[in-house]
């Protein structure tokens, strides 16, 4: 009996257990789920307060706080990282950008911009994904990757191609979010999850252009061909002229705001971006964004060319140059030790192969860089024309100097110029060339180093330089992220996108909001004066 006894207390043991398990587990899913509707509530109110103008009262300002502070403490539940990352950004509420959120570099740090017109709305988990999405592009270096991007792609596709990589990442999306499928229905294209930005934007822009193709040769009649355009470039019939709230998701705006960040070149920024890691980090990440953050410190971009003409131009002596010509006044009879001639500017010889693939646009952009750098310095600037052999050679002080570029004759070679460079006892030779030419020089250069700036991809054809060498575009940044994401990433994250436009929203506009821009002053769920002693 003694061991029935037992047994029955342990099954009634048991038994109380679950019940408090499961009467624990029911108590958890009510807070919660009252949390989510006092949320949901406290949203809606401060949406009402919200009026036509934009106005942001210190009421709607500490309201928004007190929201925010709550979506970042459950995104702290799930992704320390992202809510430490939060935690270090500046805040502030801005009723003029074309989404929920967007963000930039301001002031030293970076900026995470809410519209509350189009962030309120939001479920909870949207509004977790809304600020994960503009880390995510800090994280990816989309700033920068885009300025690149921006100079032979359209703006719309090449936010839309930012969105789409970002969107892989996150999940809860509605059916119509801009994510892969989204853009595969509405381009008919095939673009495969999880490629790079590059990808995406390069593919976007190729049926981009064929639809507007399509749109300049379709019948005018043709209504609904042209409605349905105007749908797939994002444009709303809100706020077109200028208006100071932006009450719609417009993805052709989403990113104005990175025109407004502080010039700082993409090292710095870099430099920033490791620092917001390296203090949000703490060993939490793992999975896809563990995977993203190694990508980001095992690339480092390169530097532009003019950044090692600035350290070059600072190990030149100028004012006085060393000369085997003069004996050195301290050693006189040390004949192998080198004089000084005061006074001296430095030559700079500038090289243009005009066998090369360099426009002339390029070169006058190159040139003005250097100007701008020697302005520092007593200088002289000595042009030099070439292909197999030296067709012109001039003086230049401004860039009015500068002559209509002769036409190459086919082939390179670099010794004539290297041995005008010792005739002219230049300080430093910048050559501009393809890099295909010869794999020895003769002549050497005599005291000075060499700055080969490549003007397409490629390597130079010397065995040895006998300086540095480097690109005239900076392309580490995309080329980094060239072909496919680490197959890992993509097997861990097949999943939906994330998406500012389309939002399922607990709220739904007025008539009389979206005609007149203004809110009616009762609050919607039942908050009446009593609950809100403001109204």
């Amino acid at each position: 009996m003694g061991r029935e006894s037992k047994i029955k207390d342990r099954v009634e043991q048991k038994g109380m257990a679950d019940a408090n398990a499961i009467a624990d587990t029911k108590a958890a899913m009510t807070e919660t789920l009252t949390q989510l509707y006092d949320h949901r509530k406290e949203a809606g109110a401060l949406l009402d307060l919200l009026d036509g103008e934009g106005t942001i009262t210190p009421f709607i300002e500490k309201g928004m706080q007190k929201i925010l502070e709550r979506v970042n403490g459950r995104i702290l539940e799930d992704d320390p990282f992202f809510a430490y990352f939060y935690l270090q950004m500046d805040h502030q509420l801005r009723t003029d950008i074309a989404s929920p959120t967007a963000s930039n570099f301001k002031g030293g740090r970076y900026c995470l911009y809410i519209n509350p017109y189009q962030f309120l709305p939001l479920p909870m988990e949207q509004m977790k994904n809304a600020i994960k999405h503009e880390i995510l592009h800090i994280l990816l270096q989309h700033m920068s990757r885009a300025n690149i991007l921006k100079k032979s792609y359209d703006s719309y596709v090449v936010n839309l191609a930012m969105d789409a990589v970002v969107n892989n990442y996150l999940q809860d999306m509605p059916r119509d979010a801009i994510t892969v499928p989204y853009l595969n229905e509405r381009f008919s294209l095939e673009l495969k999850p999880f490629r790079t930005l590059e990808y995406y934007a390069s593919k976007l822009q190729t049926a981009y252009d064929q639809l507007k193709a399509d749109k300049d040769g379709q019948d005018t009649q043709s209504q609904e061909a042209d409605l349905e355009f105007s749908d797939i470039e994002g444009e709303s019939d809100q706020n077109q002229g200028g208006d100071p709230v932006e009450y719609t998701f417009n993805a052709e705006r989403t990113h104005d705001v990175w025109d407004e960040s502080d010039p700082l070149s993409d090292k710095d920024i870099e430099a920033f971006t490791q620092e917001y890691i390296e203090k949000a980090n703490h060993g939490h990440a793992e999975g896809y964004l563990g995977s993203l953050i190694q990508e980001f410190y095992q690339y480092k971009s390169d530097l532009p060319w003019h950044h090692y003409l600035k350290k070059l131009m600072g190990t030149i002596e100028v004012g006085h140059k060393k000369t085997m010509t003069r004996h050195n006044r301290r050693q006189p009879s040390r004949l192998d030790l080198r004089g000084s001639i005061r006074n001296h500017k430095a030559r700079v010889v500038v090289a243009l192969d005009t066998s090369g693939s360099i426009t002339a646009e390029q070169f006058r952009e190159a040139l003005m860089e250097t100007l701008q750098i020697l302005k520092a310095y007593q200088h002289d600037l000595i042009i030099v024309e070439c292909d197999n052999q030296i067709q012109r050679s001039y003086y230049l002080k401004t860039m009015k100097d500068l002559e209509t570029r002769l036409e190459g004759r086919g082939g390179t070679a670099f010794s004539p110029v290297v041995a005008f460079a010792n005739d002219k006892q230049a300080d430093l030779l910048i050559y501009f060339t393809d890099g295909a030419g010869e794999e020895h020089l003769d002549p050497l250069p005599k005291g000075y180093k060499i700055l080969w700036v490549l003007t397409h991809d490629g390597d130079l054809s010397l065995a040895k330089p006998y300086g540095l060498v480097k690109p005239l575009e900076n392309k580490t940044i995309a080329s980094r992220f060239e072909g496919d994401v680490d197959a890992e990433i993509a097997r861990e994250n097949n999943r939906g996108g994330f998406s500012m436009a389309n939002q399922e929203k607990f709220f739904e506009w007025s008539e009389e909001f979206l005609d007149r821009r203004h809110i009616v002053s009762n609050f919607r769920d039942g908050v009446t004066e009593k609950e809100n002693p403001r109204i």
